[in-house]
């Protein structure tokens, strides 16, 4: 069965046994972490932070995606814009410092409109017009200041959403499709989008219903402290209903969580009686709290009990505090010599995947030189100024060669590999769990 129809299945199995005959028409939270809208819990560029981002489109349809960051205050947007993604294809982007705020560029070749910077000194910054007052506009008119911090440093920490506004078809879908890793010609969506742009007046030619299928990924990462904790973005799925799509112009506000279609949401809540967990269908009044639904489910509780003895005299107490310390010592020690050890294996980790990269082009060039070499061989055999021991021999160098960078490939993906299953390290993957001791 294939990955993307895996949580479907199993609910649409459950509804089917329940009697529920709307299934198709619910958002949900996709356990496989394919969807139609992503959601990035938490980017920070503090304290020395970066927040790197990945989107996969991991269907066979080119497709529109909004994507918009948040401030985490009071969740005003900062900055938003159009992304346009090939087939199958990658997009990574960094949330990095911009003076006293954040900002962010991506050195990814896929199409976005507007075109985003592409180094970490000029990064497009975040804005603050939609809680400071200063201008910024909605369908309601001009938004007004929130009452909250109005400096841009409201924009150091946040979330980002991506939503997916439809299915790419037609000759805009051929133009941001990639041909050996480069969009064919991403001024098409561009122009669209410009002023007098066909998109500008009809925003559903070339696009079709949403499909989903998109899967995300972010990474915090400290490069001084050789730290980086990884998470997957959270999917949701049936945002839309069948066929629709809400295709928009960059910097508007829509489409947004506000703009699901269904109203209706189904969880999976734990059975007080048994360990086989409920599934909950609740219509809502708004899109926007079917989605909030999905975040508020109920989980088990537990009850525990402290016993706690207390020595008569305080030798004894204090010999056991002293053997405490000594012992917490020790377990900090080790913490932090383990710490070290993985930021350690992720920074070799890091290291190898570029020597693979590098190794995988001295490869594809030494290929490209015996495919050449070959044909020349042939043209001057053809001739006859030539031999067949050396067409022969170049043959075997060319075969040589085309091993040698398969082999490069291989070793390339193996240490992609290795590095994310690193980066996947905690303590908590260790089986070790931290207790801050109580201030004495």
């Amino acid at each position: 069965m294939k990955r993307t129809s895996l949580t479907t299945a199993v609910i649409a199995g459950i509804a089917g046994v329940a009697g529920i005959s709307n299934m198709a028409s619910a958002v949900y939270l996709n356990n496989d972490g394919l969807g139609q809208v992503l959601i990035y819990p938490y980017y920070t560029v503090n304290a020395g932070n970066i927040t790197l981002m990945t989107v996969v489109n991991t269907t066979n349809d080119a497709k529109a995606v909004k994507v918009r960051f948040l401030e985490a205050y009071n969740s005003r947007e900062v900055l938003d814009f159009n992304l346009y993604l090939s087939k199958h294809d990658v997009w990574t982007a960094a949330v990095v410092k911009v003076g006293s705020g954040a900002g962010v560029f991506s050195t990814d070749n896929s199409c976005t409109v507007p075109a985003l910077p592409t180094t970490a000194a000029s990064a497009q910054p975040f804005l603050t017009y939609a809680y400071d007052g200063t201008g910024g506009t909605d369908a309601g008119g001009t938004i007004p200041a929130d009452g909250g911090p109005t400096s841009v440093t409201r924009t150091l920490e946040g979330y980002a959403e991506l939503i997916e506004m439809g299915t790419v078809v037609g000759s805009t879908a051929a133009s941001i499709t990639h041909k050996n890793g480069v969009p064919d010609d991403c001024t098409v969506v561009q122009d669209l989008w410009a002023d007098g742009g066909d998109w500008t007046t009809d925003s559903t030619i070339d696009m079709s219903g949403a499909s989903g299928g998109l899967f995300g990924s972010g990474a915090i990462l400290n490069v001084n402290e050789g730290t980086i904790a990884g998470y997957n973005a959270d999917a949701i799925d049936q945002f839309y209903l069948a066929g629709d799509f809400n295709h928009s112009a960059p910097g508007s506000l829509s489409p947004s969580l506000a703009d699901e279609e269904t109203h209706t949401s189904y969880v999976f809540a734990p059975s007080p009686s048994t360990t086989v967990p409920t599934l909950i269908t609740t219509p809502y009044i708004t899109g926007v709290d079917a989605i909030s639904s999905l975040f508020r489910r109920s989980y088990p509780s537990w009850t525990m009990q402290l016993n706690v003895t207390y020595p008569l005299g305080t030798s004894s107490a204090d010999a056991n505090v002293a053997r405490a310390r000594v012992q917490q010592n020790q377990v900090q020690a080790q913490l932090k010599q383990i710490e070290l050890q993985i930021a350690t294996d992720i920074t070799n980790a890091a290291t190898s995947v570029q020597n693979n990269v590098e190794r995988v082009d001295a490869a594809k060039a030494a290929r490209e030189l015996a495919q050449r070499t070959l044909e020349a061989e042939q043209s001057k055999f053809e001739v006859g100024m030539s031999t067949n021991y050396l067409v022969v021999q170049s043959q075997r160098d060319l075969a040589t060669a085309q091993n040698n960078e398969l082999q490069s490939i291989l070793n390339y993906r193996n240490s992609i590999v290795e590095l994310e299953r690193l980066q996947q390290t905690t303590l908590g993957n260790l089986g070790i769990t931290v207790i801050s001791s109580a201030t004495r």
